[in-house]
């Protein structure tokens, strides 16, 4: 017995989204005192506890690929399915002088949801809508040099 391909390409649509964050840059460095400077390195895939990063790597945006669920009614002939991606966005907090870290995160996080919200079909893949169920602005998995925070992004997408 074969495997057969997914229908729908997870990686795909995870590596689009950075993409489209990475050609967007210059919006989400509105109101940042740190802006990003190597989006190779400062937006990619990965989960928060297990991607390593360097200090100069902060601001940082982390995309993930968190679940997938399908629609068991279709429309029409159309089969539904619904992919879940977390999107982490991480500051580096700087005391004795420096900014407020958690000002920071909101600014980060309201910059990637405006973004994300702004452009709904942000890939070429067949995206039928985004929809953003929540935004947390401080994340208790933050540690004493940095403070994050996490965007639920959930993707409809049409499968073939």
């Amino acid at each position: 017995m074969s495997l057969t391909t997914p229908k729908i390409n997870y990686t795909s649509i995870r590596d689009e989204l950075i993409t489209f964050l990475r050609a967007n840059v210059i919006s989400l460095n509105v109101g940042l005192d740190t802006s990003f400077a190597d989006t190779t390195t400062q937006i990619k895939k990965g989960f928060i506890y297990e991607t390593p990063s360097f200090v100069t790597d902060y601001p940082l945006i982390l995309v993930d690929t968190n679940n997938r669920s399908e629609e068991p009614l279709t429309m029409g002939l159309r089969k539904l399915a619904t992919i879940n991606l977390d999107v982490y966005g991480i500051v580096r907090e700087i005391s004795a002088g420096g900014y407020d870290d958690n000002d920071q995160v909101t600014v980060l996080m309201s910059n990637i949801e405006g973004l994300l919200r702004n452009n709904i079909t942000f890939s070429s893949t067949a995206i039928l809508y985004t929809r953003i169920p929540s935004t947390d602005f401080k994340l208790s998995e933050s540690g004493i040099y940095v403070a994050g925070g996490l965007l639920k992004l959930e993707i409809l997408v049409e499968v073939i």
